[in-house]
């Protein structure tokens, strides 16, 4: 006669716990979203943006706002200015902030090795690895009447060969460029923390234009194509994205060149 409340008692302890269970979730896939940026392959994993809304194809910027606001190193909202321009000049806002003075040039014509040989007119070490570049640039500190030791490094990107120089200023040479665009085209950014600066573009040994990012009424040639539509306030991350323009080749902040280039050489300025 006992076995009966028994067998209800475990009957409605199984009803019980079936109705607690919680059904199971679906997969989640976390892995974070990777855009392509500029005239990146889609193959090499990224995925290619939706078109922001000034119809600036292949720019991501505007998908990675939201992300880039959480970051726990970012600056207050007060003090990090909104970004300006359209959506391509926005790509290179974080110029506009940071620290940073950039000899960058974009020459086709070249290869990394002959373009460093043209750049730098007397180089304090041979044509070697990166690393080893590194490595003069981070020695003791010389006297200061004898200069400062600087690295110029070189690579290949979308087709174009480019340099960058870290605090240098050979690029923004127009009769140097004139020379490195003897049987090509060579676009080039430069700028300093005294707001000294230039934008140049030769093509086929002929200087089609040189200005102030600054003042660009002042400015040698006809205003490019690729000017227009830019807030010229912020001038860099504005002569950043005429470059962009130009080249076509995908955008990246300063550590990536050092990081991908072939063929370094140093200098003393």
């Amino acid at each position: 006669m006992r076995r009966v409340p028994l067998l209800l008692g475990a009957a409605l302890l199984v009803a019980l716990t079936g109705c607690s269970q919680t059904p199971p979730r679906a997969a989640v896939d976390e892995r974070p979203t990777i855009y392509c940026v500029g005239t990146e392959d889609p193959s090499g994993g990224c995925v290619p943006p939706p078109a922001p809304a000034d119809g600036v194809a292949g720019d991501a910027d505007d998908a990675d706002d939201a992300d880039d606001a959480s970051d726990e190193d970012e600056a207050p909202a007060e003090e990090r200015p909104a970004p300006k321009g359209p959506a391509v000049q926005r790509t290179f806002a974080w110029a506009d902030v940071d620290d940073w003075t950039p000899c960058l040039a974009f020459v086709r014509g070249l290869s990394p090795r002959a373009a460093l040989q043209q750049l730098v007119d007397e180089p304090q070490t041979p044509l070697e690895a990166p690393a080893a570049v590194r490595r003069y640039v981070d020695q003791e500190p010389l006297d200061p009447e004898d200069g400062d030791r600087g690295g110029a490094y070189a690579g290949r990107l979308g087709g174009w060969t480019w340099t960058y120089e870290d605090d240098g200023y050979a690029c923004s040479d127009p009769d140097r460029a004139v020379r490195m665009a003897a049987h090509g085209t060579f676009v080039s950014v430069y700028w300093d923390v005294e707001l000294d600066n230039a934008f140049v573009l030769a093509r086929d040994g002929k200087l089609l234009r040189e200005i102030d990012v600054l003042d660009r009424a002042d400015g040698t040639g006809p205003e490019l194509p690729q000017e227009r539509g830019l807030d010229w306030e912020d001038g860099l991350s504005a002569a950043l994205a005429v470059q962009h323009r130009i080249t076509g080749t995908p955008a990246h902040q300063p550590d990536w060149y050092e990081r991908h280039a072939t063929v370094a050489v140093g200098w003393l300025g």
